[in-house]
C-alpha cells in the first residue's frame, strides 16, 4: 500500500510537470507567436518567397515584432504573404515602408523584414499592403564572388602575359625598362622639356613685366581701359543695331517700309519694271543714234554736215538781219506815215 502511494505520488509529480511543460511552451509560443497581444494584419507580395514559410518572423529594425501567418499564390509571378503585427509596433511602420526577405543569421530561416518608411507619413492600418524589393540571395552572392573571381584570375593572367613581354623588351614599357637607346631618347626628351620650361620662364617673366600685347592686357592698366571703352562702344553698337533691327522689324522708317510693307516693295517693283522699259527704250535710241542713215546721227558724229548747218545758220541770222533792217526803213518811210527825215538820220 505505501509503494502504490508512492507510486500514485510520482506519476502526479510527472502529471504536473508536463501541465507545467505544456503551459511554458504554449506560454513560450504564444509570444513569439503575438498569440496573447493584440496585433493587426498586413501583407506584401513577392514574385519568389524563397523557402519562407508559415510561422517565421518578421523583423523591423531588427527587433521581431510579428509573425507569417499566411502564404498564398496570386499568379504564377506573385505571391501574397501576411503578417500578423504588434500593434504597439504600428505607429512606426509607415504605409511606404518596404518589405523584403531576409535569413535568421547566414544559414538560418527565411524571415521578413521590413524596412522603415518616410518620418511624417501616416502609419499602416489593418489589410495595408507594403510594397517589397528583390532579395538578395546567397545563391546570387555566390555567383556574383564566382564571376568576381573569374574575372581576377583572368585579370591576373593578363598582367602575368604583360610582365613577360616586359621582360622580353617588348612593347613600350619592355622598351622602357630594356632598351638602351629608347633610354637616351626619353633623356634627351626630358632635357628638351627642360629647355622648354626654362623658355616658359622666360615667357612669363616677359608677361608680368607688362612687355609684348599679352603683357599689356594681363598687366597695363591703360590698356585695359582702352579695352575697356572699345568693349563698352561694342555693346552701345550693339544695343544701337538691336534697336535698329527692332525699328526695321516694326516696320519703321524707309529700310522699314522696304522690308514689311507689302504696298511699297510693289511700287519698287514697278519701278523697278519702268526702269527696265526706260533703259530698253534708251538702249534702241543709241542703236538708231549709231545708225549713220539716221538724221540725229548726222547732227551728233557728221562733221561735215555740222559745218554747213553753221554756215547756213550763218546766212540765215545775216538775212534776218537785212530783213528787221528793211522792215524798219519801210516802217518808217513816207508810204506808211513816216519822217523822211527822221528816217535819214536814223540812217545816218
Amino acid at each position: 500500500m505505501p509503494e502504490n502511494k508512492y507510486n500514485s505520488l510520482r506519476l502526479g509529480f510527472f502529471i504536473f510537470m508536463a501541465f507545467v511543460l505544456l503551459v511554458a511552451a504554449i506560454l513560450i509560443l504564444g509570444s513569439k507567436r503575438n498569440m496573447f497581444k493584440p496585433t493587426i494584419n498586413i501583407s506584401t507580395v513577392f514574385r519568389n518567397v524563397r523557402g519562407l514559410k508559415v510561422g517565421n518572423n518578421v523583423r523591423f529594425t531588427g527587433i521581431e515584432v510579428g509573425t507569417i501567418v499566411n502564404i498564398s499564390i496570386i499568379s504564377d509571378t506573385a505571391v501574397s504573404v501576411e503578417m500578423s503585427m504588434d500593434r504597439k509596433v504600428i505607429p512606426y511602420i509607415k504605409k511606404n515602408s518596404v518589405a523584403t526577405i531576409g535569413s535568421d543569421g547566414l544559414m538560418g530561416n527565411k524571415i521578413v523584414i521590413i524596412l522603415p518608411g518616410t518620418p511624417g507619413t501616416d502609419a499602416v492600418e489593418p489589410g495595408d499592403i507594403l510594397s517589397s524589393i528583390k532579395p538578395v540571395e546567397l545563391d546570387d552572392i555566390i555567383a556574383d564572388i564566382q564571376n568576381t573571381s573569374s574575372k581576377i584570375s583572368q585579370v591576373a593572367n593578363n598582367l602575368i602575359e604583360i610582365t613577360n613581354k616586359i621582360n622580353h623588351g617588348d612593347g613600350l614599357f619592355g622598351a622602357v625598362f630594356t632598351d638602351s637607346d629608347f633610354s637616351e631618347d626619353i633623356e634627351k626628351s626630358g632635357r628638351n622639356i627642360a629647355e622648354l620650361t626654362k623658355n616658359l620662364v622666360k615667357i612669363t617673366g616677359k608677361l608680368n613685366d607688362g612687355k609684348g600685347i599679352m603683357g599689356k592686357v594681363l598687366f597695363d592698366p591703360e590698356f585695359s581701359a582702352q579695352w575697356e571703352t572699345t568693349t563698352e562702344n561694342l555693346t552701345e553698337i550693339s544695343t544701337n543695331l538691336q534697336t535698329l533691327s527692332e525699328s526695321v522689324n516694326r516696320g519703321e522708317g524707309v529700310l522699314g517700309k522696304m522690308i514689311t510693307d507689302t504696298a511699297m516693295a510693289d511700287n519698287f517693283f514697278n519701278a523697278s519694271q519702268d526702269l527696265e522699259t526706260v533703259l530698253q527704250n534708251l538702249s534702241e535710241l543709241s542703236i538708231k543714234l549709231n545708225n549713220e542713215r539716221n538724221a540725229l546721227h548726222k547732227f551728233i558724229s557728221d562733221t561735215a554736215f555740222a559745218d554747213s548747218l553753221e554756215v547756213l545758220l550763218g546766212r540765215v541770222n545775216q538775212g534776218v538781219v537785212e530783213v528787221s533792217a528793211a522792215a524798219e526803213i519801210l516802217q518808217n518811210s513816207k508810204l506808211l506815215g513816216g519822217s523822211g527825215k527822221k528816217d535819214k538820220k536814223k540812217r545816218e
